[in-house]
């Protein structure tokens, strides 16, 4: 027997000294006290092996209150087990026995393979009279009624239920980075994954925690938090990388896969800030916070179009907009992919149609540059990267004067005829406008000139000489500088031009320059002079006769003959003085009041009189006098 308190039960004996007996109720050893039973209390035990004698060592057995469990969290664990699991309830004894019992459950047969079907045990760990712990258990999944110990042997059941679920694991994320303001919807891929809403993400700390949305047993979806700390940023343009992982109970999480946050990105410029509609132009966009290591997820928005960025630097990326219709759209730019864009740039890029270019003038230049030409057309935009496009070669000086006319300084290029356009932006080529031919030649060279003076009125018909030298319907001479006459090209390619008066240039000596349209003065090898002087004046010629042979010398008189120092004579046969009419020939002996001139022989003259012959004379072998002296042909007799 066993005698508890004043109670007796009786007692089994075992083998090896043992005995066992089971304990009376608390109740039967405090009889009909009228006081609360105590939460625990001790009572001597001792024994007897004849119900009457008992054992005098007086062992104590301490009874305890029964325990309740109200709430066990969490309800679900992964079957590798290691969660724990905290019960919460009352009469919590701080025992070296408290345990946790995992019931099989009652829905499996005994014999299946499928799991184990004996009850499942785990230390327990006293917290307070109010809270207890044990770590699961390896557990194959299922459903688990929790039972608890205070002794190792007793086990109560409050039907609570622990539901053990497959080990989830995450395989891949996308995207993999997002900015430092969070909002990111990040796809995780991997599972098994339950419908739960326990079901969460963590980025990094504790407190980056965000609700998952569950899709599939394979997917679900969390939105990433900000960046609780942005001093994890080193700098703007680098990365801090969280570790994101994933629980179904808020304690257990799964393998950590690295999430990406950077700056969130501004856009301070576009350059340009205009394309080609339905074209492609590559674009320059100034800013801040851009990430050089994301640049293989880098994507630029134009209105609902995305296209590929390249990041150059933390400063700096290039894009090529695509083709789209006229009018404007906003301007983003991500590093993820396109899941988050950043917030547009302040002003809209401008789709614009493509220029034309309907004339050009001079329609070429020197090969040397400096030709300025005025470009007619339409659809020019007012840019500071305006510039035209010879060939392969920009502009350097390009002004624009409305949306139909825009001026440009042409450079040096090889001699040649090559394509004119327009580039609304000179730091794209993608926005040139319809081409024009533009020739460009060798420098013209100017040598020499005939005559090199004339009379103070005026008009003296200059003949340049030269190479290179082009027809053009802005050439001209210019005289000392400022007072420009309009030239021609004769067709044996020097430059002709009329004197202007004396009294339109204050001065007795002019230097003599050619230039075209463009405003460039035409090389010279040396400078070219012209001198105005006083025009001759004829008042006699002796012998008035002479023989029809000719080859004699007549005396003529005068004034100015020897203005230039020297003198022509010209025998004329009609008064028409057509050029076939017409011999002249050198004086000699000159003088400023007369000179001597060799009659031609009469054959040599066509006229309509052939026995008077009109003579004139000339200091420039260009302008004759207004006078005319009248010789004639005598037969010797």
């Amino acid at each position: 027997h066993c005698r508890l308190g004043d109670s007796i039960v009786e007692a089994l004996a075992g083998n090896g000294g043992e005995v066992t007996c089971i304990t009376p109720p608390a109740s039967q050893l405090l009889g009909n006290r009228t006081e609360p039973i105590p939460s625990s209390f001790l009572a001597p035990l001792d024994i007897s092996i004849n119900g009457v004698d008992f054992s005098t060592s007086h062992l104590h057995f301490t009874y305890l209150a029964d325990p309740v469990v109200e709430i066990i969290e969490p309800q679900v664990g992964p079957d590798t087990g290691g969660t724990e699991l905290s019960l919460h309830g009352r009469s919590f004894a701080n025992k070296i026995s408290l345990g946790c019992r995992f019931v099989t459950p009652v829905s499996r047969s005994l014999g299946s393979t499928e799991g184990p079907t004996l009850p499942v045990v785990s230390e327990g760990q006293w917290i307070s009279s109010e809270r207890m712990a044990c770590i699961t258990p390896r557990l194959f999944p299922g459903d688990y009624s929790v039972d608890v110990t205070m002794n190792g042997v007793d086990y109560m059941s409050f039907g609570h239920v622990f539901t053990s679920f497959p080990r989830i694991t995450i395989e891949s994320i996308e995207p993999p980075s997002g900015p430092a303001s969070g909002g990111t919807d990040v796809i995780i891929y991997g599972g098994p994954f339950k419908s739960s809403l326990a079901l969460e993400c963590k980025f990094g700390s504790a407190s980056s925690v965000s609700p998952a949305f569950y899709h599939n047993s394979s997917k679900i979806l969390c939105r990433s938090p900000a960046l609780s700390d942005a001093s994890y940023l080193s700098s703007p343009s680098s990365e801090a990388v969280a570790s994101l992982q994933v629980t179904a109970n808020e304690i257990d999480y799964t393998n950590a896969l690295p999430f990406r946050y950077y700056g969130s990105p501004i856009l301070r410029e576009l350059v340009p800030r205009h394309g080609v509609a339905n074209g492609a132009t590559t674009v320059i966009i100034h800013g801040a916070n851009f990430v050089p290591s994301l640049s293989g997820s880098a994507r630029c928005k134009f209105g609902t179009s995305s296209v590929d960025a390249f990041v150059l630097s933390s400063t700096k990326i290039r894009c090529d907009a695509p083709p789209l219709p006229q009018g404007g759209v906003d301007v983003r730019i991500s590093f993820n992919n396109g899941h988050d864009w950043s917030h547009p740039y302040q002003h809209r890029f401008e789709y614009k149609q493509v220029g034309t270019i309907s004339s050009i003038s001079p329609s070429g230049g020197s090969s040397s540059g400096g030709t300025l030409v005025m470009i007619t057309g339409s659809n020019f935009i007012e840019s500071p990267s305006l510039c035209c496009i010879f060939g392969s070669i920009k502009t350097k000086r390009t002004v624009w004067i409305s949306a139909s006319e825009v001026h440009c300084e042409a450079p040096s290029h090889h001699p040649g005829v090559v394509a004119l356009s327009v580039l609304n932006d000179c730091s794209v080529e993608k926005s040139f406008t319809l081409s024009a031919a533009f020739e460009f030649y060798h420098p013209p060279i100017v040598s020499s000139l005939n005559p090199s003076s004339g009379p103070m009125r005026g008009g003296s018909l200059i003949r340049i000489f030269g190479r290179y030298l082009r027809s053009s319907d802005d050439i001209f001479c210019e005289f000392n500088t400022g007072v420009r006459v309009d030239a021609v090209v004769s067709p044996d390619g020097c430059v002709e031009c009329l004197s202007p008066p004396k009294t339109r240039l204050e001065a007795d000596k002019a230097n003599v320059t050619v230039g075209d349209g463009s405003s460039a003065i035409f090389h010279a090898e040396s400078e070219l002079w012209f001198s105005y002087v006083e025009p001759p004046f004829v008042q006699k010629l002796v012998p008035p006769f002479g023989s029809p042979k000719g080859n004699e010398e007549i005396l003529i008189t005068g004034t100015n003959l020897d203005s230039s120092g020297e003198v022509w004579c010209r025998f004329s046969g009609c008064s028409d003085s057509s050029a076939d009419r017409r011999i002249v020939v050198p004086g000699k002996s000159v003088k400023n009041t007369s000179t001597i001139c060799t009659s031609p022989p009469q054959s040599s003259l066509v006229g309509c009189d052939m026995n008077s012959i009109h003579v004139d004379v000339s200091t420039n072998n260009a302008d004759w006098s207004s006078q005319r002296l009248v010789f004639r042909y005598v037969t010797t007799p």
